[in-house]
């Protein structure tokens, strides 16, 4: 992996994916319906390719590093504490959905686990690969940060319908 690449998730599980591939895997993909077949084969040149084994992180909660990661294959749950100390599922991820765009963008700590249900496969893009997108191709980041927008704003409207129905519930 090349220097931008540098990150746990990269250097625990990285391994080499010919850019032509990576670009096929996300184009196969829902998140990549927004860009055009150039675009996907440029973002590749600002991601990794990771395979997470069953049961490992893919992220953690409270912790502190910057990446996002992109479903190729295999699932995984969204897990997070409780005030209670205990863990919850929270949701299963599978190919096409994204994790860790948060703590890409403003720094803060993880504010939930993801786990490998299954092995997985990942493109991830660290934050050093995004600020170089910003630099290197600017048009092209400002897509894919639009992308992140939209997809964090899907979240929240779904979130909040789901605070709705829970005190509802409980009224």
């Amino acid at each position: 992996m090349d220097e931008l690449s540098k990150c746990r998730i990269v250097d625990q599980f990285g391994y080499p994916m010919p850019r032509d591939l990576m670009a096929d895997r996300l184009d196969k993909t829902h998140w990549s319906a927004d860009f055009s077949w150039a675009e996907i084969q440029s973002l590749t040149e600002h991601l990794a390719p990771v395979r997470v084994p069953m049961g490992q992180y893919i992220v953690q909660e409270n912790q502190d590093e910057r990446y996002m990661a992109i479903f190729l294959g295999g699932k995984a749950v969204v897990t997070k504490r409780s005030a209670d100390r205990q863990q919850k599922e929270l949701t299963e991820l599978k190919v096409g959905y994204a994790v860790g765009e948060l703590a890409l963008i403003d720094g803060q700590p993880r504010s939930a686990s993801v786990v490998a249900k299954s092995d997985c496969r990942l493109l991830v893009m660290t934050l050093a690969h995004l600020q170089f997108m910003e630099v290197e191709k600017p048009e092209l980041c400002c897509k894919f940060l639009k992308k992140l927008a939209t997809t964090l704003a899907q979240r929240l409207r779904t979130t909040s319908a789901s605070l709705v129905d829970i005190m509802v519930e409980q009224i």
